[in-house]
């Protein structure tokens, strides 16, 4: 995985196979005029020009999962990318998805004809990162039967959470994506993590796990989190407490509510 910080409005270009086995570094400060995509990269960008920019090069990625659509200005410029043939858009706002349906499918505006499928589904990613594979999913089940099967290698993650989500919560986010899904590219519009990481030189770790502790969190004060595999709710009374009676209860028992790992109950993760 190649880290690259652009944040110049220049065309991407895609790295030749001896240019990618040259790259050594995970982390690239990008200088010239053009920056150096290999496969996969993570690119981040600390500005929304430098970002749309950057997202209407995409050529080389026909299948597009965007975190953070908002209104729209970006995934209008993806959607009308005649590379582009498969998207879905993962938003949490229930206003903002009324206005995304309503512009890039009741009365799509884009004129790509090349589209196999557009999608607005609402799934938080930052705090649920274990729906990242159901979206991936989603993304497969829609592409048309005749269509050759996605693979990761095909699909690019574009990612803007309102541009305010602070680096210490999306850098945990991009390390999931690329566990959970590995994509051949992670185009990321955040300053405060653009700033952070231009300073360092080198391997960049994974953020460190929290460490364990004996508190007990009371299961109602948690978030409602959902299967990754069923699509069930997970019980938070068996994974924070003993309250819960298996045999009566509907939700999901074999899946910790903190990590969305199987095996383990959250009060043994956390």
């Amino acid at each position: 995985m190649t880290w690259i910080l652009h944040s110049k409005n220049t065309p991407p270009r895609h790295a030749s196979h001896d240019q990618e086995e040259r790259s050594s570094r995970l982390l690239e400060e990008n200088d010239g005029d053009q920056v150096l995509i290999t496969n996969p990269s993570v690119v981040i960008v600390p500005e929304t020009d430098n970002f749309r920019y950057l997202a209407s090069y995409v050529s080389s990625f026909p299948n597009v999962i965007e975190l953070g659509p908002s209104t729209g200005e970006t995934t209008n410029i993806i959607l009308n990318n005649p590379a582009t043939r498969n998207y879905v858009g993962c938003e949490v706002g229930k206003d903002m998805l009324k206005i995304l349906n309503s512009k890039f499918i009741s009365d799509p505006i884009q004129t790509n004809s090349q589209l196999q499928q557009v999608r607005f589904k609402e799934i938080n990613t930052v705090d649920n990162p274990h729906l990242l594979v159901q979206v991936f999913n989603l993304l497969k089940e829609g592409a048309p039967e005749r269509a050759k099967p996605i693979l990761p290698s095909s699909l690019a993650f574009v990612v803007d959470i309102g541009g305010s989500e602070p680096a210490n919560k999306l850098l945990p986010l991009i390390f999931q994506i690329t566990k959970k899904v590995s994509p051949g590219l992670i185009l990321v519009k955040c300053r405060e993590l653009y700033w952070q990481l231009s300073g360092l030189d080198g391997e960049i770790s994974p953020p460190t796990p929290p460490q364990k502790h004996n508190k007990r969190l009371h299961p109602l004060k948690q978030p409602l989190r959902l299967c990754p595999t069923s699509g069930i709710a997970i019980c938070r009374f068996w994974n924070y407490n003993d309250d819960c009676k298996k045999e009566n209860c509907e939700f999901v028992h074999d899946v910790c509510h903190f990590c969305g790992q199987q095996g383990h109950r959250a009060r043994e993760c956390i």
